[in-house]
């Protein structure tokens, strides 16, 4: 069972890497627009890390086992660790 906190280090971590990934990307490709739109994906993702951010922030506190949150934190880990958008099947 995932608590509220797992699920938002999750989004944190998706918006995180989807933010790195966009910028990386920016300055890979040629094309003047295509690299300004990845920057701007890359500032939507900034921005949705922050909503998340200010979201735990202002959630009500629950209280939890913190042997099941360690657990459940590293079951995240574990899973979304590194991993970042991909379009390797595609190519």
């Amino acid at each position: 069972m995932f608590t509220l906190n797992d699920v938002v280090d999750i989004a944190l971590k998706i918006e995180q890497n989807g933010e790195e990934t966009y910028r990386k990307a920016s300055t890979q490709v040629a094309d003047r627009e295509m690299a300004d739109m990845l920057v701007w994906l890359a500032d939507q993702e900034k921005a949705h890390y922050e909503w998340f951010l200010d979201f735990r922030r202002s959630s009500s506190p629950v209280e939890i086992d913190e042997d099941l949150e360690s657990m459940g934190r590293n079951i995240l880990q574990s899973a979304v660790g590194d991993q970042k958008f991909s379009l390797e099947e595609v190519d």
